[in-house]
This record gives C-alpha cells, structure tokens and sequence, in this order.
C-alpha cells in the first residue's frame, strides 16, 4: 500500500505537534522552576533592598500576577497544541477511511471488469464458431 503525500505529510504535522507538545511541557517545568527560584530570591532580598522591604505585599501580589499569567498563557498553548494533535490524530484516521474506501471501489471496479471481459470473450467465442449442423446433406426442409 502506497502512502499518499497527505498522508505523508498528517504524519510529518503529527510528530511535529508531539515534539511542540514535548516542548511546551518542557518550557513549563523550566518555568515552574523559575518561578520557585524567583519567589525564594525575592524573599532573601527583602531584608537587602529596602524599597522591596516596604513593600514587600505589592511586590509578592506583583509576582503572583506575573507567575499567573505565565501559567494561563502555557495552560492556553498546551491546549493549543493538545487541539491540533487530536485534529491531526482524527485526519490520518479519516485518510485511512478514505483510502480503504477507495481501495474497496478499484477492486469492486476490477471484478467487474474482469467479469465484462469474461462475457465478452464467451460471447466472441460463440460468434465466432460456425453453427453446428446435424446432418451436412440438405433436406427438403432447407431453406
């Protein structure tokens, strides 16, 4: 069985969405990481910096938001991507589909052919015989 270029290329956007999704996940494990690593830093340097020290509510409320917005944007591009895997997964079954249907109507269109072929060679084979005659001599009744 041959593999169309659609085919070729669904699979080809497959793998790139799973490494896109392999990626984005990555990206926020290094994220959450960061963001620990951020959270401990600016509590060490609340007692160095004074402006941060005064403030230290509004600065932390400041890095939430920051924190929550990264989360809801890579939440928002994991679904992103989640999307066109599952898009790509149901458009290389529905090749498949395609492909088995149309490999279904060449062998039905095959059988049939080969049948057409099969009555016109019967149907040759007949005109072309000579007719078959019981007696060579003629009678009375040879018209």
């Amino acid at each position: 069985m041959s593999q169309s270029a659609s085919h070729i290329d669904l699979h080809a956007r497959l793998s790139a969405t799973g490494w896109h999704i392999f990626r984005t996940v990555l990206l926020g494990a290094v994220a959450a990481a960061l963001a620990a690593y951020g959270e401990q830093k600016l509590t060490e340097a609340r007692p160095i910096f004074p402006l941060i020290d005064q403030n230290f509510g509004l600065w932390q409320a400041a890095y939430a938001a920051a924190v929550l917005l990264t989360v809801v944007t890579w939440l928002l591009a994991m679904r992103q991507r989640i999307g066109l895997y599952q898009n790509c997964l149901h458009h290389i079954k529905m090749q498949k589909v395609i492909e088995e249907q149309r490999e279904r109507r060449e062998q039905r269109e095959q059988e049939a052919r080969e049948a057409r072929e099969a009555r016109r060679r019967e149907m040759e084979e007949l005109r072309s015989r000579p007719p078959v005659r019981g007696n060579t001599r003629s009678t009375k009744f040879d018209y």
